[in-house]
C-alpha cells in the first residue's frame, strides 16, 4: 500500500472508531506524522485528497477539520478515495470515460463560449503541471465542471405536452428538508383524498400528525407499504410502531402481499402526483440525495390512482383492531426498531 493510501486508511480508522467526529479539529501535522509514522508529504497528499471529496476541510490559520457530514457519508467519501487509487478501479473508470466522454463533448462543445474554452485550456494546463494526484484530480474535476455547466450540455428544450411538471430534490450538502416540506404542504392542501405508496414508510411525528389532521377534516387517506417480503425487516417494524394514531383516525393502511414493493408515489386529489426516489423516512429527508418529479394533471393523476387501486387489490388491510392485538414479540421488535428510526 502506498504511503498516501496508508494515511487515508489511518484517518478512516480514526473516524470509524469515533475518535475523529464530524466537526472535530484534527491534531497538528507534526502530531499526526509522528502518530502515523509517515512523512509530512504523504499526510498532506492524503488530506488534500480527502478535502476534494468533502471529508476534511482546511481552514487557513486554523488547521484541518472533519466536515459536519453524517458519519456514514464521511466513510463513503473516504471509501471513494481509497477505491480510486486502486489500479483496477482506475482502469475501469478510464474504460467508461473513453466511451462516455467523446459523446458528451460532442454534445456540449458546439455551444461553449470563448470564455468557456479559455477555462478548459487553463484546466488542461493545470493537469499537465500538477505536482501530485490531488492537484490533478482537482483540475480534472474543474475541466468537466466547465462542460457540465456550459449551455450545450443541458440545452433548452422545446415544450412537449400540456402537463405541468416540476423536479424537486434534496441533498445533505444543500436543500435537505425540501422534500419533507413539499410532502407536508401537499398533505395540508389535500381536500378529498391522499394516496401514498412507499417502500420505506417510517414517518416522523409531524407527518403522522398531519395525516391525522387530514382525516379529521374529511380527507380520505390510504397508504400501501411492503408486506412480509422486504429487504429490511427492521424498517417494517419501525414503520408499524407509528401506525396507532393514524389507524384510530381512519387512515387505511395496506401491506402489499405478492412480492417486494418498491413503489414511491403520492397522489393528492387525483390531480397532483409526486413520483421519484424519495422514501417517507428521515434518511431520505435528511441524508440521501433524492429527486422527485411532481406532475399537476388530472389525467396523469387518475392513471396513478388507478395503478394504486390495482396494488391495493393485491394487498392486505391492517385494521386498528389487528394492530392493537399484535403479539408481544412484535411490540418488542417495534420498540427496538424505533430507537433506530432516524437512521433508517
Amino acid at each position: 500500500m502506498a504511503l498516501t493510501d496508508q494515511a487515508i486508511a489511518k484517518i478512516k480508522e480514526l473516524i470509524s472508531s469515533g475518535e475523529f467526529t464530524a466537526g472535530a479539529r484534527l491534531p497538528t501535522e507534526r502530531e499526526l506524522t509522528h502518530r502515523f509514522g509517515l512523512s509530512r508529504s504523504s499526510l498532506r497528499e492524503a488530506v488534500r485528497a480527502l478535502a476534494l471529496v468533502g471529508v476534511l476541510e482546511s481552514r487557513v490559520g486554523d488547521g484541518t477539520y472533519v466536515t459536519t457530514l453524517e458519519p456514514d457519508l464521511l466513510l463513503t467519501g473516504i471509501g471513494f478515495v481509497s477505491d480510486l487509487v486502486e489500479a483496477g478501479s482506475l482502469l475501469e473508470i478510464h474504460r467508461v470515460r473513453r466511451i462516455l466522454e467523446p459523446e458528451a463533448t460532442r454534445l456540449a462543445t458546439p455551444r461553449l463560449t470563448d470564455e468557456d474554452f479559455g477555462r478548459l485550456r487553463d484546466c488542461l494546463h493545470r493537469m499537465e503541471t500538477a505536482s501530485g494526484v490531488p492537484a490533478f484530480i482537482e483540475a480534472d474535476t474543474a475541466f468537466h465542471r466547465v462542460i457540465l455547466d456550459g449551455p450545450g450540455y443541458y440545452p433548452d428544450l422545446d415544450r412537449q405536452g400540456g402537463e405541468l411538471g416540476q423536479v424537486f430534490w434534496s441533498s445533505p450538502k444543500g436543500g435537505n428538508g425540501n422534500l419533507r416540506v413539499m410532502f407536508l404542504l401537499a398533505i395540508a392542501a389535500a381536500s378529498r383524498r391522499i394516496l401514498i405508496a412507499n417502500a420505506y414508510f417510517v414517518p416522523d411525528q409531524t407527518i403522522v400528525d398531519m395525516l391525522v389532521a387530514a382525516r379529521r377534516r374529511g380527507v380520505d387517506v390510504e397508504i400501501i407499504v411492503p408486506g412480509p417480503i422486504l429487504d429490511a425487516q427492521v424498517v417494517r417494524r419501525a414503520s408499524r410502531l407509528m401506525w396507532g394514531p393514524m389507524l384510530d383516525a381512519g387512515v387505511k393502511i395496506f401491506e402489499y402481499q405478492p412480492t417486494m414493493y418498491h413503489t414511491k408515489v403520492m397522489v393528492v386529489d387525483d390531480i397532483w402526483c409526486s413520483v421519484g426516489s424519495t422514501n417517507f423516512d428521515d434518511r431520505s429527508f435528511r441524508l440521501n440525495q433524492e429527486a422527485n418529479l411532481n406532475v399537476y394533471d388530472s389525467a396523469f393523476g387518475a392513471a396513478q390512482a388507478a395503478a394504486f387501486a390495482r396494488d391495493r387489490a393485491r394487498s392486505r388491510e391492517i385494521t386498528a383492531e389487528a394492530w392493537r392485538h399484535r403479539s408481544l414479540l412484535e411490540r418488542v421488535e417495534e420498540r427496538v426498531a424505533g430507537v433506530l428510526r432516524k437512521q433508517l
